[in-house]
């Protein structure tokens, strides 16, 4: 009956699951963009060449509370391993004691020299130790099984600086295109303010209607308004930069001095690594937590097996405290325990049962990481190439906008043309320059989306590079 019961222990610690890496599938429309090339990815805020920028990624790397939390998680489970790996070593504890008990006189088993001193004492110190042998491999799985948990969570750190980097970066530069934008409106203010100079005594010498005036006047109240709203938005994002680097927004009030659009905005690259997405970090984390769960899995099998411990006690104990010297006060003791599970109520069954759909749950997770972030990539490649294409039709359409505006302002000028005209034209203009801001805009957060989507960014900190 005993062999057969271990028998039946090996066969069950040995029939885990194999676990089989997967492969990442490249959609066939974007693996002609992925070309080799070497840390294109590594730092890809620095291709916008913006030293503000870098300052602001060296900030949060430093100090944004998710990457610190997410530091003291990995901590944690570092130290989480230590403790498990510790029960690999044999425990070893000192013990001492000293007592002082009173017994009945009248008791008849007490000796005569007690019975004049009913006064007992005891003194005692030793060692005591037990070394739980991992026979079977138990705890040596269930350490693993930290060791990966805890890789996994770097990973996921790795994975959470990805995502404060980049939105720090698509933060910072819809700030610069704010206030463009900005720019923009405080220029068409300033033309707006001399055409209504011009029209005022144009009206007041009788040469144009008041409805043109009029119309001058609710088109820089127009202007203003969306000036306010401008700036506003610009206050927000600088409040938004400020909690991603979690720094004062007073203290980033630098960001409100204009500045110009960083270079290379829409530029994205064609020399993505082909293993770039392998490498993606919660792809990497998934991965790991199916090794954690197959490690958990088997020891939990494990507790099908007996398990075998060494105790060991070794001291002196005595009633004179001057007698703790003496050899003959010495006790030790040794063995060997033995504990098989008989019956737990089914309790180890469902142990295994629940780490066994733990492991199927973290291939299912692992497999939806890779669709997720395949979609990721093709749908911001396809975003990407469609805004190209529109900002090519916006930029020509911008040209006309502009020279129609130039020849009906020429016209108003020389007293050929009516205000109303030129308002128009100059409100369809600023239109379209928007409409191209908000077009370069979005190719800029599809460049860095994609970025992200590759998970690049995190494989060296920021104060290691060069500016």
């Amino acid at each position: 009956m005993k062999i057969r019961y271990l028998w039946l222990c090996l066969f069950l610690s040995c029939s885990a699951p194999k676990i089989t890496k997967e492969d990442v599938a490249l959609q066939q429309s974007w693996v002609d963009y992925l070309v080799e090339s070497e840390n294109m990815h590594v730092h890809f805020w620095k291709t916008f060449k913006d030293w503000d920028l870098n300052r602001l990624i060296e900030m949060a790397y430093l100090q944004n509370f998710d990457l610190q939390i997410a530091k003291k998680q990995v901590e944690t489970a570092r130290f989480e391993r230590l403790i498990k790996k510790s029960e690999l070593y044999p425990q070893l504890d000192f013990q001492g004691a000293v007592s002082q008990s009173r017994v009945s006189p009248s008791d008849p088993f007490i000796p005569l020299l007690t019975a004049f001193n009913n006064k007992v004492n005891f003194f005692q110190f030793g060692f005591d130790a037990i070394w739980q042998l991992d026979f079977w491999g138990k705890i040596q799985d269930a350490t693993r099984a930290k060791l990966y948990e805890m890789k996994a969570l770097n990973y996921a750190k790795n994975m959470t600086q990805v995502i404060v980097f980049a939105d720090l970066a698509s933060a910072y530069l819809e700030l610069r295109y704010t206030q463009q934008e900005k720019h923009i409106l405080c220029h068409l203010i300033d033309v707006v303010k001399k055409i209504t100079e011009l029209q005022k005594l144009r009206f007041c010498a009788g040469f144009e209607n008041e409805l043109n005036f009029l119309e001058a006047q609710i088109l820089t109240t127009t202007f203003e308004e969306k000036l306010y709203q401008v700036e506003k938005e610009e206050r927000l994002l600088i409040y938004q930069i400020a909690t991603l680097t979690s720094k004062n927004p007073n203290t980033l009030l630098w960001l409100l001095e204009p500045k110009s659009l960083p270079k290379n905005l829409h530029i994205l690259p064609l020399s993505f690594p082909s293993t770039l997405l392998k490498k993606r970090p919660d792809i990497l984390e998934k991965e790991l937590l199916i090794q954690a769960a197959l490690n958990n899995l088997s020891a939990a099998k494990k507790e099908l097996f007996p398990s075998f411990s060494i105790p060991l006690s070794y001291g002196r104990e005595s009633d004179l405290f001057p007698s703790l010297y003496s050899a003959k006060s010495t006790f030790w003791s040794y063995g060997i325990n033995l504990l098989a599970p008989l019956f737990h109520g089914g309790k180890i069954k469902a142990n295994i049962k629940a780490n066994n759909q733990r492991y199927l749950q973290a291939v299912l997770e692992y497999k939806k990481t890779i669709q997720d972030a395949t979609r990721e990539v093709e749908d911001h490649l396809i975003t990407f190439t469609k805004e190209k294409e529109k900002l090519f039709s916006v930029e020509k359409a911008l040209l006309f906008q502009q020279k129609k505006f130039a020849l009906y302002q020429d016209r108003f000028d020389t007293g050929l043309e009516n205000g109303l005209n030129t308002f128009t034209a100059m409100q369809k203009t600023y239109e379209t320059q928007i409409q191209k801001l908000q077009i370069e805009k979005a190719i800029t957060q599809e460049v860095i989306a994609l970025y992200k989507a590759f998970g690049g960014g995190w494989e060296v900190p920021p104060t290691q590079l060069a500016p």
